[in-house]
């Protein structure tokens, strides 16, 4: 493997380590604040709360205009020239125009609340969307904030924003709702949980770019160059076509939403918005991932540099699903106890909707989670935008024809065959375009093992028939072990790649301190394994 390849890989890995904790102790937060709210409010009033969020997620896709993510790139590009006066231009742009369209957008909704409400056929959402729109002021700024942070590598910013959210939202959520203001206290506890890290981020900023301010900028795009007209006009022509993406592909998502709010009770909402709650340790793990390959990705002249953006992609695939299809194998096998021992006897459908939301990410193996970043960083907005599009096109039609029939079920299979035509368009563009594919014998071993996993979890719990937590440890251990097993046997996992890994993980500290002591012994059973 290049060696350019695995510093890059270096950096990636200890920023997408720090970005995972916070993520981590956020959703530990959220999460176990969320349990109790969602328990206190009950099957329909939580269905409530995730409907009054739907209208205000769907504009909250137009509050940037692909802004935040062109922050991300250009700070990456920049810094990497060390040239902060360009970054700061960039970063004061961004946040005057999105400030600005964050306030119109929440005038908007605020008078569109009343036919949303008409819309659903569920008067008691009006004031709550009216309330709810708030977010989008400081939603988008939260976004900047994010993206800056991401551009510099920096993430613990990041990882402090997160949390500060999680703290916010989930703890202020749960006392105003313990003090029996209901929906509106969860609602309010939202809106405090992104004003309260926004704030955060912001306060972080200047600190961030003073470690950078005494470098001498030596890029011959000089700060004279770069005028206030041209930093927006640069956030725009990249971020424009990827806003147009993001709306389409958020958009259909969110329609789907909304469809589902008019065919659907608000019990039946309750019950999928607890099992998207009991899906976070796959977003827990996937959005770091995300992130922190899009500047990776950028930083790779993909004309010049084809070979070396060839082997970060294929190395990328390989080893997030290597991470990412064990943790869906076991949710889908196992959905059923983990319901149980969360939310006993309630919410009852939650565990079926549970397996069918983690059934995408079993397509890891194949490119999901890694398509988005590597056009994006290369730079190919506009084909991430025809993909988004196709997806819109696929998606639209079978909502209208699913979501009526089958409710709950039509929305996650929509979402599912919208995703599917979109990675099959990816996987086409990228090998006609970039000239690069997945390493598809690794990639089917890694699925095999995790088709493997889930079978034999489920089947396992169903035999067990004991208490929840015993059905859930018990699978848990035993199907995480049939994984590494499938995964040793097929090969899947080489020596070559327990060397790549040793050298990417070996910049992160405390991983190096628990597996050093071990790691000789590891390496030499692996090694009697494999060969």
């Amino acid at each position: 493997m290049d060696d350019e390849v695995l510093r890059g890989a270096q950096v990636t890995a200890k920023s997408g380590a720090i970005l995972t904790i916070g993520q981590i102790l956020s959703t530990l937060i959220s999460f176990v604040t969320l349990i109790f709210v969602i328990r206190l409010l009950g099957e329909e009033q939580y269905g409530l709360y995730g409907l009054v969020l739907v209208p205000v997620s769907m504009i909250m896709l137009f509050c940037g205009w692909g802004v935040p993510p062109a922050l991300t790139k250009y700070v990456a590009w920049f810094r990497s020239r060390n040239c902060i006066h360009e970054i700061k231009k960039l970063i004061i742009s961004a946040f005057i125009f999105v400030a600005f369209v964050g306030i119109i957008l929440t005038t908007v909704t605020y008078i569109l609340a009343k036919p949303i409400a008409m819309f659903y056929q569920k008067p008691e959402t009006f004031s709550l969307i009216r309330i709810v729109s708030f977010t989008l002021i400081v939603g988008g700024i939260y976004r900047v904030t994010w993206n800056i942070f991401l551009g510099f590598e920096d993430t613990k910013y990041n990882a402090a924003m997160l949390v500060t959210n999680a703290a916010m939202k989930g703890g202020l959520a749960l006392i105003l709702v313990l003090l029996g203001y209901g929906v509106f206290g969860a609602i309010l506890g939202y809106i405090m949980g992104y004003f309260a890290s926004a704030i955060l981020g912001v306060i972080f900023i200047p600190r961030e770019i003073s470690k950078y301010e005494r470098r001498i900028n030596t890029s011959p795009i000089s700060s004279n160059n770069l005028g206030w007209k041209d930093a927006l006009g640069l956030l725009l022509g990249f971020g424009f076509p990827l806003a147009i993406t993001n709306a389409v592909a958020g958009f259909g998502r969110q329609l789907y939403n909304f469809l589902a709010g008019r065919y659907c009770s608000k019990w039946d909402f309750g019950n999928y918005n607890a099992a998207t709650t009991l899906l976070v340790p796959l977003p827990v793990l996937a959005m770091p991932i995300s992130m922190v390959m899009f500047p990776a990705y950028s930083k790779i002249d993909g004309v010049r540099e084809k070979t070396l953006l060839d082997s970060a992609f294929k190395l990328a695939v390989k080893y997030v699903a290597l991470l990412i299809v064990p943790v869906a194998a076991l949710i889908i096998g196992l959905s059923e106890p983990l319901k149980t021992a969360i939310f006993g006897d309630g919410f009852p459908d939650a565990s079926f909707y549970l397996m069918l939301l983690a059934i995408v990410y079993l397509y890891t193996p194949i490119g999901y989670l890694n398509f988005g970043p590597l056009l994006k960083g290369q730079g190919y907005t506009k084909i991430v935008m025809v993909g988004g599009l196709i997806g819109l096109m696929v998606g639209v039609p079978v909502s209208f024809l699913l979501i009526p029939m089958l409710g709950i079920v039509g929305l996650i299979l929509t979402n599912i065959t919208a995703t599917t035509t979109m990675i099959i368009f990816y996987l086409i563009i990228i090998k006609r375009k970039l000239g690069i594919s997945v390493n598809w014998s690794s990639s089917v071993k890694i699925l095999l093992a995790g088709i493997v996993t889930i079978f034999s979890v489920y089947f396992l719990q169903m035999w067990i028939n004991s208490y929840p937590i015993v059905e859930l440890l018990v699978g848990g251990f035993l199907g995480l072990g049939i994984y590494i097993l499938v995964v040793l046997v097929t090969r899947a996992l080489t020596m070559e790649d327990i060397h790549n890994l040793k050298i990417i993980f070996g910049s992160i500290r405390p991983l190096k301190r628990v597996l050093k002591p071990h790691a000789k012994k590891i390496e030499e059973i692996l090694r009697k394994v494999l060969e």
